[in-house]
């Protein structure tokens, strides 16, 4: 038989302890019955009477909202532990409690793998590996452009060797085509020279840019 004063004594002892309170396995059922006689009671009475019915009806809603609470909260811990690979006492859960423990249990079980699935680092390295892949290939393209221009600029250098080296000398040369007499004159590599028009001539790129300045020579370009 359930009433008020049994809810109250109920509600201290669930408060009380961290452990589940050992309670009917109709507990819930009983309670509905009671709430269920006591709102038709409060139908037949008026006046004083019905008021302090309606007193403890609403009163008896909120105690038991409380006992509720306060054992689902120690369901929710114990399903906790479940999930640390502990194996809780679930004995004084009622019918439907032992439900909610098992679905809790399921679902934080499912969200422990979606969590765990995007930090494993086994899965991180291999989607690292993946995209490092995916990288190289992208890379492989430009590598080759790189590749086929270096060729071609390596190319282009050992066409123009001949302006830039002359005798193994540490001097850069330019090839000119000379455009009037020029007197005699020694070169900054110490080469004596004796220039005449539309003689070609391979002198150092100083002495070059000096003469085409002044209109003497014209650079002869080398395919």
């Amino acid at each position: 038989m359930v009433d008020f004063d049994k809810l109250r004594d109920i509600q201290k002892e669930e408060n009380r302890t961290e452990e589940l309170l050992k309670l009917n396995k109709n507990f819930y059922k009983n309670v509905g019955e009671y709430l269920k006689d006591l709102e038709e009671e409060i139908e037949r009475q008026d006046g004083k009477a019905k008021l302090i019915l309606r007193d403890e009806f609403d009163s008896s809603i909120q105690v038991m909202e409380n006992i509720f609470h306060r054992r689902i909260g120690k369901i929710i811990a114990l399903s906790t532990r479940h999930l640390q690979n502990e194996n809780p006492n679930t004995d004084k859960m009622l019918p439907i409690e032992k439900k909610i423990y098992k679905s809790l249990c399921n679902d934080l079980k499912t969200a422990k793998n979606k969590v765990l699935t995007k930090i494993n680092p086994k899965k991180q390295s291999t989607n690292k590996k993946q995209t490092e892949n995916n990288g190289q290939k992208t890379k492989n393209k430009p590598e080759k452009q790189n590749k086929t221009t270096q060729k071609t600029n390596q190319q282009e250098k050992t066409t123009k060797k001949p302006e830039k080296t002359f005798n193994n000398s540490q001097h850069s040369y330019t090839v000119v085509r000379i455009l009037d007499n020029f007197p005699r004159f020694v070169s900054s590599d110490h080469r004596t020279h004796h220039l005449s028009k539309e003689d070609i001539v391979c002198i150092p790129n100083n002495d070059a840019e000096v003469l085409m300045e002044r209109k003497i020579a014209k650079k002869i370009k080398i395919r």
